[in-house]
């Protein structure tokens, strides 16, 4: 498979957290995916907040189609 492709919502939600592609290809390629309705969502951990990544598998590509930043306690 190739380069995941951002989704203009994703770009949005990327900039409105501010979060950088690497931050989000970091919780894309190495957070804990699960199962979500007709894709899935890969969630990274941090010490202070965790980022998760909403993405279909189109076509033999990976579209990323939302993106968010939570804080943790």
């Amino acid at each position: 498979m190739s380069y995941p492709i951002f989704t203009n919502h994703a770009l949005q939600k990327m900039k409105s957290f501010g979060l950088s592609e690497i931050q989000v290809l970091d919780a894309f390629n190495h957070g804990t995916m699960e199962k979500r309705g007709g894709g899935y969502n890969a969630i990274k951990k941090y010490s202070t907040y965790e980022v998760g990544v909403y993405y279909v598998i189109s076509e033999n590509k990976y579209k990323i189609i939302s993106v968010w930043k939570r804080f943790r306690r």
